[in-house]
């Protein structure tokens, strides 16, 4: 099943975030009370290999040394209940998070800027959720350029999939996007498919391949769409 996610409507906003000077239209990051983005910790680009139980909370990355994870700001392989939040993934030669092999990783209450694609997951990997996020100008290029791809990735028989409640701006010629949000040969399972739900995209192109939400690219079975809103997508 093939879905394109596209001119829908225009959104009216009720509150704002700031990212530099220039007004974004995402309002759900940080959702914590009180939380502080000037108090985040540097850290330098990371690969966790066949880690457990791994909380990876308030770090800000970036990686422009395109020799070093391959330009990646952190990279999970082999790695089982993870929880990343309240981090933000900088300006990279690569991609925000890379993402192989792993089950039950959640991404929540971060910022993407100027990534190659936000978040990458590939492999075998199972049980991924990506919720309440920021991201600005994926760059790309083709055939990255998306906030999310799933790459062959399935749901277990007592997990879930889900990208929900993420807000997404791409500034012309700042980027290259492709889809926002592509699910590429992965599937959930019934009862539990793959939640694609509440996100908010505004901005695309100018790919002419690239929209805003596809599932069920190439193959993939228990896909579902609903409730998302977007403005000039592509």
């Amino acid at each position: 099943m093939r879905f394109f996610l596209s001119i829908i409507l225009l959104i009216s906003f009720t509150a704002n975030a700031q990212f530099g000077n220039r007004n974004f239209f995402g309002f759900r990051v940080p959702t914590q009370e009180g939380f502080n983005w000037d108090n985040l910790i540097p850290q330098s680009p990371t690969t966790y290999t066949s880690q457990t139980n791994l909380i990876i909370d308030g770090k800000s990355f970036t990686n422009l040394n395109c020799s070093s994870q391959s330009g990646n700001n952190l990279i999970l392989n082999s790695c089982t209940n993870v929880t990343i939040r309240n981090c933000y993934f900088g300006s990279s030669c690569g991609l925000g998070i890379a993402i192989s092999n792993s089950t039950n990783v959640t991404i929540e209450d971060c910022f993407f800027a100027n990534n190659k694609s936000g978040v990458y997951v590939d492999g075998t990997s199972q049980d991924i959720i990506i919720q309440d996020n920021q991201c600005i100008n994926p760059h790309g290029p083709f055939p990255r350029g998306q906030f999310v791809q799933f790459n062959g990735v399935t749901t277990s028989v007592s997990g879930q999939c889900a990208v929900r409640r993420n807000a997404v701006e791409c500034f012309l010629a700042e980027g290259y996007p492709e889809d926002v949000i592509n699910m590429f040969n992965s599937s959930g399972r019934a009862g539990a498919p793959i939640d694609i739900s509440e996100n908010l995209l505004r901005g695309g192109g100018p790919s002419l391949s690239g929209g805003g939400i596809l599932i069920g690219e190439s193959s993939g079975d228990y896909n579902r769409s609903y409730y998302n809103k977007g403005y000039n997508v592509g």
